[in-house]
């Protein structure tokens, strides 16, 4: 299959709430949460954070079908019928910044659940630590900014348009960071 898949060839898991799955949808098919069926799906999300704590914070185009003009994760990605989620992320951060990377590199800090974020969907929520500005996906993104994480939120909930699970996933990055900040 290519890289860039069509929505309504890419195949995706129905999972349950113990996130067995049970099923299958497509990419296509997923976009009306009627045909979910009461079952979730999965999805990675990742953070690129710069040496000065800031977050890789792209913009999608305005023509996208969900959050048209939002903000995004550095990476975001459904996770395809019979992958892993970290597979799921490598193919994320290669198809959307042109970055080639191995599972070792990241950090999962969190994990977000239906019962979580209020959302149809288990995430498993990575970052990357990179001063590199990416060659990104311009298909999906119309261009990006490195925010700072409390910026970042304060603009979300001050009505800056963008995916509503984006303040919770930078929450548990910051509180991830605090517990681990004696590790380094």
């Amino acid at each position: 299959m290519s890289a860039e898949m069509l929505d309504s060839e890419e195949i995706l898991d129905l999972v349950d709430e113990n996130n067995e799955v049970v099923g299958t949808i497509t990419h296509e098919e997923s976009f009306d949460h009627r045909n979910l069926g009461g079952y979730n799906l999965r999805a990675v999300n990742a953070l690129l954070i710069n040496s000065a704590g800031e977050i890789w914070t792209p913009r999608r185009r305005p023509e996208k079908r969900i959050m048209p003009g939002g903000l995004d994760f550095s990476v975001g990605e459904h996770v395809r019928s019979g992958e892993q989620y970290d597979d799921a992320i490598i193919r994320g951060f290669r198809e959307e910044l042109s970055m080639d990377l191995n599972i070792g590199q990241l950090t999962m800090h969190s994990v977000t659940t239906p019962a979580s974020s209020g959302i149809h969907y288990f995430c498993h929520n990575y970052f990357y630590e990179s001063d590199d500005w990416p060659d990104y996906n311009r298909k999906d993104f119309s261009g990006a900014e490195w925010v700072a994480p409390n910026q970042l939120i304060g603009r979300l909930k001050n009505g800056d348009w963008g995916k509503n699970t984006i303040i919770e996933v930078v929450e548990q990055y910051l509180n991830y960071q605090a517990e681990h900040s004696g590790d380094k």
